[in-house]
């Protein structure tokens, strides 16, 4: 698979915060792919392989070793085996940005349509109480031409 890890995958992989992926990429480069270290204005992605050498250094790190000690061990070829990412993460390596720009679409049209239909249901609850309304104001009606008619017979009657 010719997965490329974003800066997020990394640090979320090895619990390091956005700087020290920028720090690690710079100081190591020399062990790392060209992308890990891109050219102004290009985003910083990370090989597989440059994940092992983060993994490396990652354990070398939380042993307290310093960074020449670990420029040491890389160029004795040695690399570390990178933690499992989970699977959300690993779906989105596998998808080109041209699938992931369309999933992040469909998102996108997911979330309008639940926003159209929250607007609609509100129109429709506001449409709902002005007939609930109007029923009333016409019952209301209703019952007084009724009352009204039975006036009118009643007099009818009584003029009979």
């Amino acid at each position: 698979m010719n997965s490329h890890y974003e800066p997020k995958h990394i640090e979320k992989l090895f619990n390091i915060s956005s700087a020290t992926v920028r720090v690690w990429a710079n100081e190591f480069k020399e062990f790392l792919s060209p992308r890990a270290n891109p050219e102004a204005n290009k985003h910083r992605m990370f090989t597989v392989g440059d994940v092992e050498v983060l993994a490396l250094v990652s354990d070398m790190r939380g042993e307290k070793h310093g960074y020449e000690a670990i420029k040491v061990a890389l160029a004795q070829g040695q690399r570390g085996e990178a933690p499992p990412l989970p699977p959300s993460d690993i779906v989105a390596l596998t998808l080109s940005q041209e699938g992931q720009e369309f999933i992040a679409m469909m998102e996108n049209l997911v979330n309008r349509v639940e926003q159209l239909e929250q607007q609609a249901d509100s129109r429709d609850r506001e449409e709902l109480d002005k007939a609930r309304e109007e029923i009333r104001r016409l019952d209301r009606l209703i019952g007084g031409l009724e009352n009204e008619n039975k006036r009118l017979r009643e007099q009818l009657e009584d003029d009979d």
